[in-house]
């Protein structure tokens, strides 16, 4: 044997070797994870499924087991979209049996999200996730024809899609109906708005609007009568005048006369100084 050949066959020697280490590591981890899975403690048990996926990876192992088991370790610690994401990894294996386990599997973790989505009110989204589950059971019911709960779950799940799309209907006819009583309530306001007649207001500067010249002259007329009749004229006449001076004469000297009668003559006083 050549030295070339004997040297290629210790490469191929150590390559062995280094698989089948690859090989036994997976294999423990694997095994490591089953044990943390029934114990309850997933989130170990998912820990111990990663390293067996990458360990049979480069073991050159089909790695569908440890994706699928990790799967399930994520919906027991109620992360059910990296549960669905790693049982969709598991569906590369050509283990006929796995893929129909890892379907119905995943239309599990689908339908819990769909539940999570309605929850938040996302009906969009919850929608979506339950026409994706509706395909992972009928994928299992087209690799097992006998599994008999994919085909209960496939009638619950649409039946559960029928009550969200109703649902659905209802907010979107209740929002339509919302918007339309809003807009009517708007339209009323604007309507009595237009029909309030405006009110004028005062204008300082300008002035008020003057009487006719007719009813003026009237009413100056008016008052200028009932001054005349109300108040006596200040100026006399000569005549009125004569005749008022005579009447006080005759009153001055009626007035002597009668203090004469009364008092007597005055008589005149001696001064003795």
């Amino acid at each position: 044997m050549s030295p070339r050949i004997s040297s290629l066959l210790c490469v191929a020697a150590l390559i062995v070797g280094a698989t089948e280490a690859y090989a036994d590591s997976a294999r423990q981890s694997l095994s490591r994870g089953l044990k943390e899975y029934q114990s309850g403690n997933y989130e170990e048990a998912q820990k111990a499924f990663e390293q067996a996926a990458g360990g049979a990876q480069d073991a050159r192992l089909d790695p569908g087991p440890a994706h699928y088991n990790e799967g399930n370790a994520f919906f027991r610690l109620g992360q059910p979209e990296q549960a669905a994401s790693k049982f969709m990894d598991a569906l590369r294996s050509t283990d006929l049996s796995l893929q129909s386990k890892a379907f119905f599997n995943r239309g599990n973790a689908l339908f819990r999200l769909a539940d999570i989505a309605h929850a938040e009110g996302d009906m969009d989204t919850a929608l979506q996730a339950l026409e994706q589950a509706l395909a992972m059971y009928e994928n299992t019911m087209a690799l097992d024809p006998g599994d008999r709960d994919s085909k209960i779950n496939y009638e619950l799940t649409l039946r559960k899609q029928e009550e969200l799309k109703e649902l659905q209907q209802q907010q979107e006819k209740e929002k339509q109906d919302q918007e339309q009583s809003d807009q009517q309530k708007q339209d009323q306001q604007q309507q009595q708005q237009q029909q309030q007649p405006e009110e004028q207001p005062d204008s300082p500067d300008q002035p008020d609007e003057p009487e006719s010249t007719a009813e003026q002259q009237q009413q100056q007329e008016q008052e200028n009568n009932a001054q005349q009749q109300d108040s006596p004229s200040e100026e006399m006449t000569p005549e009125e005048a004569r005749v008022l001076l005579d009447a006080m004469r005759q009153e001055e000297q009626a007035s002597r006369e009668r203090y004469r009668m009364i008092h007597g003559t005055p008589a005149p006083v001696d001064k003795d100084w």
